[in-house]
């Protein structure tokens, strides 16, 4: 298996791991309970976006990881072994 295939399978993987969190936190964003998320002055979001977006994706995409880089390490060049 070439390292490309194993790249371009974890960007796709990282992508696609990160819009369902994408996604609850942009309806979290438009709800906006008690102007937790989105500064009411600026209109800028809050550490709160950011925090809520990690707490829903690390855990998809650290095994994610993981695995791309055990797939890396188990079909490494011959030489290098």
């Amino acid at each position: 298996m070439k390292r490309a295939w194993v790249v371009w399978g974890w960007l796709a993987a990282m992508l696609a791991s990160a819009l369902p969190a994408l996604w609850a936190t942009a309806q979290r964003i438009a709800e906006n309970p008690l102007g937790k998320y989105v500064d009411p002055a600026t209109g800028a979001w809050l550490p709160h976006v950011y925090g809520h977006f990690f707490t829903l994706w690390l855990p998809v995409a650290a095994p994610v990881s993981v695995l791309a880089f055990a797939c890396l390490f188990l079909n490494r060049p011959e030489g290098r072994r």
